[in-house]
């Protein structure tokens, strides 16, 4: 009989959520993988079948703590993603064992093996389903991540972002939740960098994008990137600008997110002391 596979659930390689109100497409380390089909007699291929068993195997070693182990498997389901990719098509089963083997290497606090890991499933990503898709924009912010938070090469880790947000804006427009994603990122990693008036720029687009897609929204996706603003501007040295976005925060969290309040307003009375200490 023919068999037909129509779907693919990516639990822990895309995942629906959002920046702002928890619905942007996200590729997420967080979940086993699963895999849909609707075939013909209703039957899963031999090979996915073989492949998540050996993949949920190296989790469930995983979730014990039994990380060399869980290694070795992985390393097996691998193998075997190779196979089920070839009776597939499309590489998903490949990516899936290269982001656990990213989150191990993470784990054990080898990065720059873990951005290996993302960079192979760049490559698959993008054979699979072109240089400009969702899946690659998404492994690239990840691998931006890993090289930003982790592996700390910020050169290596702005490439990869551009290239995200590149992607994005081309698909979704620069105004988008996908494309604010990647924002967010690239302004955190310009303040590790030191690179304020870049940051600026980012912020301002997240923070546009929120007031845009999420008007009356007071959430902490939209208070976030005000402070990241309002930090930014302060280390420019222009902090009546500063206090500008720190004033707004303060009115935000006084309506919406009283738990904050503490915080927003020291750090506008912070902002209040330099903006006088300057004049």
């Amino acid at each position: 009989m023919t068999r037909r596979r129509s779907g693919l659930i990516w639990k822990g390689v895309a995942q629906i959520g959002s920046l702002f109100a928890l619905g942007i497409s996200v590729l997420g380390l967080g979940q086993p993988l699963y895999l849909h089909f609707t075939q013909e007699p209703g039957q899963i291929p031999v090979s996915a079948q073989v492949w998540q068993t050996t993949y949920d195997q190296g989790q469930a070693l995983y979730n014990a703590g039994k990380y060399t182990e869980a290694y070795k498997v992985w390393g097996e389901a691998l193998k075997q993603a190779e196979i089920a990719g070839a009776d597939q098509g499309d590489g998903v089963e490949q990516i899936g064992v290269l982001k656990r083997l990213a989150l191990l290497y993470k784990t054990q606090a080898q990065h720059e093996k873990a951005a290996q890991m993302y960079e192979k499933a760049v490559a698959i990503a993008t054979k699979n389903f072109g240089a400009i898709s969702p899946q690659v924009a998404q492994l690239f912010l990840e691998l931006g991540r890993v090289y930003t938070y982790d592996a700390k090469n910020y050169a290596k880790a702005n490439e990869a972002l551009e290239e995200a947000f590149r992607i994005n804006e081309k698909l979704y427009g620069r105004e988008s939740i996908p494309t604010g994603d990647v924002a967010m990122a690239l302004g955190s990693l310009r303040q590790l960098q030191n690179r304020y008036e870049d940051a600026v720029k980012y912020w301002v687009l997240v923070v546009r994008i929120g007031n845009v897609l999420e008007p009356n929204s007071i959430s902490c996706c939209r208070i976030g990137p005000r402070q990241q603003l309002a930090k930014s501007y302060m280390s420019l040295g222009r902090y009546e600008e500063a206090l500008a976005v720190d004033r707004e925060l303060l009115e935000m969290v006084q309506k919406g997110a009283p738990n904050m309040e503490a915080t927003v307003k020291a750090e506008y009375e912070l902002c209040l002391k330099k903006l006088n200490e300057q004049n």
